[in-house]
């Protein structure tokens, strides 16, 4: 197994995240908030690393993020789709307390046991984490003795750093990812590592809310 650094960011603050909102694969634009935070994000990386690639989800506030990025560092972003955010189904796009008072059960599921919550007509956790563990292995691989930043999305990057750590799907609240924060991963021979979380220190967090919202 090749050596590969890997700096996994959240896209930018969008609306919804406030109100919280079951956002999934609906395209979303970065607030002048968010912009001005991926920005400070991109500084810290370029004055940390020298990525190779730069890969992201292929959703708008993601793909924004990355070429902000990419414009600190010199690269283009790439889109994958495996990195897509989860699938929400009959959810998408409503605000988390409508889901509640409409489908009371199944969103009570959702919060309290997402590891076997059952969305309709939306994707599982299980799911998520098979796609996105296969798409980080392909894009170590291509990083192979270098770096590559990562942008995705709240549920995708918690489920990355689940299985990083070798914790269940059930722990999937327990990891904060807030908008435009950085993780630190490295695979090794002896596999992988977890060198920060979360890191937010470098933002300017003089507006409203951190984007901790459980969507």
């Amino acid at each position: 197994m090749s050596r590969a650094t890997i700096v996994l960011v959240r896209h930018g603050s969008v609306e919804g995240i406030e109100q919280p909102r079951f956002r999934g694969r609906r395209h979303f634009p970065l607030t002048g908030a968010g912009l001005r935070d991926v920005g400070h994000t991109a500084a810290v990386i370029a004055a940390r690393h020298r990525p190779d690639i730069i890969v992201t989800s292929p959703l708008t506030r993601c793909v924004t993020t990355g070429a902000v990025i990419g414009q600190a560092v010199g690269l283009a972003p790439e889109p994958d789709e495996a990195l897509i955010d989860i699938d929400y189904g009959e959810w998408q796009g409503r605000l988390q307390s409508e889901v509640r008072q409409s489908d009371p059960d199944r969103a009570a599921a959702w919060f309290d046991h997402p590891e076997t919550a059952t969305i309709p007509g939306g994707e599982s956790l299980a799911a998520v984490a098979k796609r996105v563990s296969a798409a980080l292995e392909r894009i170590a691989n291509r990083a192979a003795g270098g770096t590559a930043v990562v942008v995705g999305h709240d549920a995708v990057n918690r489920v990355l750093l689940l299985r990083l750590l070798g914790l269940d799907l059930s722990h999937f609240w327990r990891i904060s990812q807030d908008p435009a924060c950085l993780n630190l991963l490295q695979r090794s021979p002896e596999g992988w590592s977890l060198h920060s979380l979360n890191e937010t220190a470098h933002l300017l967090r003089d507006h409203a809310g951190s984007g901790m919202g459980r969507a």
